[in-house]
């Protein structure tokens, strides 16, 4: 079936607020880690700035994040 790349960037749109739930390839990034999403390209892909200095783009066919509310 495949992902719905026109959901994911409805979504995530730049800015929105995420934690790390669970990732498979990188272990610099723990589960809990919060982060802001800078883009999602045109594969599905979700660019995001690590609040921990760290970058990396995750993939929800692979990985798993949630949402949160950004801090006042």
């Amino acid at each position: 079936m495949g992902l719905n790349v026109s959901a994911v960037k409805t979504k995530y749109p730049k800015g929105t607020r995420v934690r790390i739930v669970n990732i498979s390839e990188n272990q610099n990034i723990k589960a809990g880690t919060l982060g802001t999403v800078t883009s999602v390209d045109e594969e599905g892909l979700i660019h995001i700035n690590w609040d921990n200095g760290g970058y990396l783009e995750v993939s929800l066919e692979k990985d798993t994040i949630l949402k949160v509310k950004k801090e006042d």
